[in-house]
């Protein structure tokens, strides 16, 4: 795979992912904790708790030269503040 030949695509909300969700789920293959509907759902709850807050997604899609997904990593940002 050429270097190239990739698309980089990021994503801050999973509504917006929903057109990749059968590829993420093909990826994720046998394995549950990587699918897409695990990732919903653990963002969902991390989001809503105390420890979500301040936090915001990003999902980065890898897609090879015919346009399909070759890679996955889902992400968060933290802000973070350096006054004492």
């Amino acid at each position: 795979m050429n270097p190239q030949d990739l698309t980089l695509l990021t994503y801050s909300d999973f509504k917006s992912l929903l057109p990749w969700r059968s590829q993420w789920e093909e990826l994720a293959q046998d394995n549950p904790m990587l699918g897409f509907v695990w990732q919903l759902n653990w963002w969902n709850a991390f989001a809503d708790s105390e420890r979500g807050v301040g936090k915001q997604l990003v999902v980065a899609l890898l897609l090879d030269s015919d346009k399909n997904l070759a890679g996955i990593a889902p992400c968060y940002i933290a802000a973070t503040s350096t006054a004492r």
